[in-house]
This record gives structure tokens, sequence and C-alpha cells, in this order.
């Protein structure tokens, strides 16, 4: 999961590596979020990065939630 910094501006980030697809993507670190979708709270800890303009939930996120 990823999402741009521009969303979690003041968000306290701690170091991390990423790769996705094997493709390299610049992460500025890790933070923990909080968030609703179509009215349920969700928590996720996810990477930061100002090379994105979204959130992106990954598919192991989603597994994770059930159907």
């Amino acid at each position: 999961m990823v999402i741009a910094c521009s969303l979690v501006p003041d968000a306290r980030l701690t170091p991390s590596l990423f790769a996705a697809n094997k493709a390299n993507l610049t992460v500025l670190g890790d933070t923990l979020i909080s968030f609703s979708v179509e009215g349920h709270q969700f928590e996720a800890e996810i990477s930061v990065s100002e090379h994105v303009d979204e959130f992106l939930l990954g598919s192991d996120w989603l597994e994770k939630q059930g159907p």
C-alpha cells in the first residue's frame, strides 16, 4: 500500500524499502493511517511517496479484509 505524501503532510515517517512488481519506487517512509471505506473504519501501515498522486491499497491488504 502506498499514499501520496501530500495526503498525509503531518505524518511521522519511519524508514522503509519498497518495491512493487519489481519496479523501483522512492519511498519517504511508513506511517499508520486511519481511513474509511463506505462507512467502515480501517487502519493500515502504509508507505509514503512523492511519486504517487493517490492512495493505493494492495491486494494483500484487501484479501485480509475478507469478502
